[in-house]
């Protein structure tokens, strides 16, 4: 190979090298610039979770119409500010706010001057939920969606749709779900965590008493069952009323059994009136009165007041040991408590 040959090829090589050097200048530079974006778009998400956990709802206003609840979140769990103390079940207003955080917005249309056509000049419900921060996202909610020749749309993009103005945008209306509407109609009762009743075997029962109300009685004023456990088997029991042995008496195996299934199937009023506690029958309720001995070993006793039948029929207002709460419990689990106390053995 001549000189002039590899002068060529030294020349050649040369250039191959800086354009290798220049291809993976440009790589690496892609590289570093995905790598930012990625990062960066990371960041960025992290950002937006890290401050949606900082500014969280802390509180909660529902209106359906008729009647305005409000929620507040303290401490550890959610509060119905009209009475901090009830019961409330968090799930229900949790599932609210859940479905605001990821509201479907079916259709966006213009915002027009008469917003009857939307059933929004006067909303049929509001949820207003606020932040930490003071944020507030506001949802009214109007009429059903309908398709532009008046008729209900049946089609699955808009079955089950609602008008609704979000935090009152000067521009649009919008198309949602109608997810909220029926959340909206629950009331606060029914929202009431229901006590649990657990009532002790029979082996570590020691009396039941059981009064009529003062209208229906018919014999003794209370009728008492006395429990004697034999000694060293306590869980042999005979049963004594009036001094007579009532151990196989169908109506106590009935009563026995209605207390180990005793149970509450909802909240009727948590803070009654006196006016309100006399219409379901508490100004004279039939009483029942267990008394038992505790896991520790002391002396313990369970209160039912049984009050006057429910507007459905299927059961009857109580009250548990002495509280103000008025429940309701199966007629199912109270008729054999009720017939011992008008009619006795």
């Amino acid at each position: 190979m001549s000189w002039q040959e590899k002068r060529v090829n030294a020349v050649l090589g040369v250039i191959l090298g800086l354009l290798c050097l220049a291809v993976l200048i440009v790589l690496s530079g892609r590289y570093r610039a995905a790598r930012n974006a990625e990062q960066s778009e990371g960041g960025e998400t992290a950002q937006t979770a890290e401050t949606a956990q900082a500014d969280p709802y802390v509180s909660l206003a529902c209106w359906n119409g008729k009647t305005e609840l409000h929620f507040s979140f303290g401490g550890d769990k959610w509060r119905w500010d009209a009475d901090p103390d009830f019961p409330l079940v968090s799930g229900h207003v949790e599932t609210i706010l859940s479905l605001l955080d990821t509201l479907n917005v079916r259709q966006t249309l213009p915002r027009g001057e008469d917003l009857s056509a939307y059933g929004l000049s006067s909303p049929s419900g509001r949820v207003t939920a606020t932040t930490a921060s003071g944020a507030q996202l506001l949802v009214e909610l109007g009429s059903a969606y309908e398709e532009e020749n008046g008729a209900e749309a049946e089609d699955a993009s808009s079955v089950g749709a609602i008008y609704a103005d979000i935090n009152r945008n000067e521009s649009s209306i919008y198309v949602i779900d109608d997810t909220l509407s029926a959340l909206l109609q629950i009331p606060i009762y029914d929202l009431c965590r229901l006590p649990e009743l657990t009532l002790p075997e029979e082996s570590a029962i020691s009396e039941i008493t059981l009064a009529a109300p003062r209208g229906k009685k018919t014999e003794a004023d209370v009728v008492t069952l006395t429990a004697q456990h034999a000694e060293g088997d306590g869980a042999s029991v005979t049963w004594r009323s009036g001094g007579a042995n009532v151990t196989d008496a169908p109506a106590l195996r009935e009563l026995l059994a209605d207390l180990s299934a005793m149970a509450v199937t909802k909240c009727v009023d948590y803070r009654p009136s006196a006016e309100a506690a006399a219409l379901c029958g508490f100004s004279d309720p039939a009483v029942l009165t267990v008394r038992y001995t505790g896991p520790t070993g002391t002396d313990d006793a369970f209160t039912l007041e049984v009050g006057g039948e429910t507007l459905d029929g299927g059961g009857r207002y109580v009250r548990l040991d002495g509280g103000s709460a008025i429940y309701r419990m199966d007629l199912a689990l109270l008729d054999p408590l009720l017939r011992i106390a008008a009619e006795g053995f």
